[in-house]
């Protein structure tokens, strides 16, 4: 409990560093920024492939059941959060190259 506190408190991503704490801080890094970006790319290929899937959907019509539920809705809410986890991973990759600047203590 107390790991998931700090990982939410410093607002990093829950990584294990069983085997990054044993290298450099510049291939840390690296290995950080190799990890954002391979997933980031990904989502966005899923939100993309969502978000034509869910205009397909909507176009078509397509519905589901006996009351002809329509199906678009929901597949717009699965594009949207494979966009909002590209763009997270996205900013993640960023500040790996621009880490923030500790705060001057008075």
């Amino acid at each position: 409990m107390m790991n998931q506190l700090f990982i939410w408190k410093e607002s990093l991503p829950p990584h294990c560093s069983l085997i990054t704490d044993k290298v450099s801080p510049t291939s840390q890094n690296v290995l950080d920024a190799i990890t954002s970006f391979i997933p980031a790319v990904i989502f966005f290929v899923l939100a993309f492939q969502a978000t034509m899937k869910a205009i397909y959907s909507l176009r078509v019509g397509e519905n589901i059941g006996a009351l002809a539920v329509p199906v678009f809705p929901a597949r717009f809410l699965f594009a949207f959060g494979f966009a909002l986890s590209s763009v997270a991973l996205t900013l993640h990759f960023l500040c790996t190259f621009f880490p923030r600047k500790p705060a001057i203590k008075a």
